[in-house]
């Protein structure tokens, strides 16, 4: 976690917490960065990935994004129906958007931290090709963008 906050610093009031969870990583009300106890398993480029990924959601605003959005669909529509259907319809290419903004924004940091960015692809080419699902892009969809954004 240090060599990725000297690469990004952590944001005032933002802590970590290492927990036995079945997800590599998540931000949690925007103040605390969840990170698997299953990291330790991963090549340190892995583990800076996923670091740096969930700063990337607090750095870009994430969180506030989609409030934002879910906000704006409950404020325009006429009633709950109508405010769950546009949220429905739109909820998933935001979020999407944002894990694949995360992701841009972790292999930058790692190339300027000098780390192999396709170390961050690999994460996601052992998971197959997958397909996407309400919140995350596919396995192989992140892969290609990951080193897509490492060649830019």
């Amino acid at each position: 976690m240090e060599r990725v906050t000297r690469q990004v610093p952590l944001p005032p009031g933002v802590h970590f917490e290492v927990l036995d969870c079945p997800v590599d990583g998540f931000v949690h009300k925007g103040r605390t960065i969840v990170i698997s106890a299953r990291l330790a398993r991963m090549s340190p480029a892995q583990r800076f990935f996923i670091i740096a990924h969930e700063l990337g959601h607090l750095k870009l605003q994430h969180h506030a994004a989609i409030l934002s959005f879910v906000s704006r669909a409950v404020s325009s529509s006429p009633d709950e129906s109508g405010a769950r259907a546009l949220i429905a319809s739109g909820l998933a290419a935001i979020s999407h958007q944002a894990e694949l903004d995360a992701d841009a924004f972790a292999v930058r940091a790692m190339l300027d931290a000098g780390l192999d960015a396709d170390e961050a692809a690999r994460i996601f080419d052992g998971m197959g090709e997958g397909s996407d699902n309400g919140t995350h892009p596919s396995p192989g969809r992140r892969a290609r963008a990951i080193r897509s954004a490492a060649l830019n």
